[in-house]
């Protein structure tokens, strides 16, 4: 074996670790974010924390739009968003959905908090604010982790009866739609007599930068749109 081979075969190893370490820190990305979403259901101030495994995150800008027969009403909800160290494996949370993103393919992993009942529809979105971007150098468990500062409240608003229609805007339209289609599968499953009419449709709205998916649930319900307010901020408790 000649040093030159011996040399590719070395520098491919490190690409191959390199690699499967980028995918392990996205793993713990998805996993932390999720959590932090999930601790929104409750009221106050609360911490969270992500592993930023060299990666870094921010705030990114997402409208969320709730139809009540009448009109839309608009709700700059906004996202929290990781991206590896590479820059080609991302995990995003918008509308109380997490999706993990991965070159030119997404999959929701957390699906958006739409509660299907015989007599009542509940949507429940977090509204992002504040926030701004942090990130680390490092690699590997040394990258820091990200704090995330969380003061949360919670306002429920009336939407009436349906049908009712739920507008998310996303850059991921594919992942979005197959999470939604999985929450009317498990209305479905789980009550029978509430008959879920799901439609999703895709629409762009003047001034967004990208397409909404657009989900209409129909049927006779009352209506309710819980709105949680997170007041965002984002420090590196340690990292390089």
């Amino acid at each position: 074996m000649t040093v030159t081979s011996l040399g590719l075969i070395t520098a491919g190893t490190g690409v191959v670790v390199q690699e499967h370490a980028g995918t392990i820190g996205v793993e713990a990305a998805t996993d932390d974010l999720t959590a932090a979403i999930d601790g929104t259901g409750r009221d106050g101030r609360t911490t969270a924390s992500v592993r930023l495994s060299g990666g870094r995150l921010d705030t990114i800008e997402r409208t969320v739009r709730v139809h009540d027969g009448d009109e839309w009403r608009s709700l700059e909800a906004d996202g929290i968003r990781y991206v590896g160290s590479g820059g080609d494996q991302r995990v995003v949370s918008v509308a109380g959905l997490v999706i993990r993103e991965y070159g030119d393919g997404a999959i929701a992993v957390r699906d958006p908090a739409l509660l299907i009942g015989e007599d009542a529809l509940v949507i429940t979105i977090p509204v992002i604010q504040g926030g701004g971007a942090v990130g680390a150098g490092g690699s590997g468990e040394s990258g820091g982790v990200a704090r995330l500062r969380l003061a949360v409240d919670h306002d429920e608003r009336d939407l009436g009866t349906g049908p009712f229609r739920i507008a998310i805007e996303t850059a991921n339209p594919t992942a979005v739609e197959r999470a939604v289609r999985r929450t009317g599968d498990r209305a479905a499953t789980t009550e029978p007599e509430s008959e879920p009419i799901l439609s999703i449709d895709r629409r762009q709205f003047a001034g967004d930068n990208r397409e909404s998916v657009v989900v209409t649930v129909g049927g006779d319900r009352e209506g309710h749109l819980l709105v949680r307010t997170v007041d965002l901020e984002l420090e590196v408790a340690y990292g390089t």
